[in-house]
């Protein structure tokens, strides 16, 4: 029974070790915390826009030779369907009463 005591007494103290030691760490952050500083007006809306343009670049460095490629391949295709649609001429030889005129 003593050695039940013993734990749940070693458990309390454990958590009221971290208590103390979170309450510390809140203390800690709150003084911390910057008051004065000078920010310009349009800070957010420049930082958005720089992260949304480095965000299509490298959406765009991603997908650049995927659509490069389907370009290609599209071509292609258009050049075989249209050496198949063609309908194809033979030479024919003029009649030989033809050629002396």
């Amino acid at each position: 029974m003593n050695y039940d005591h013993a734990i749940s007494a070693a458990g309390i103290e454990a958590s009221e070790n971290t208590e103390l030691t979170m309450d510390q760490a809140m203390s800690f952050l709150r003084e911390a915390t910057i008051t004065d500083v000078d920010v310009s007006p349009d800070f957010d809306g420049a930082v958005l826009r720089r992260h949304r343009l480095a965000a299509s670049r490298r959406s765009v460095r991603h997908w650049a030779p995927s659509i490069v490629a389907a370009l290609m391949a599209a071509l292609a295709v258009l050049t075989f369907v249209q050496l198949v649609a063609v309908p194809s001429t033979t030479v024919t030889e003029p009649p030989a009463n033809a050629v002396g005129r």
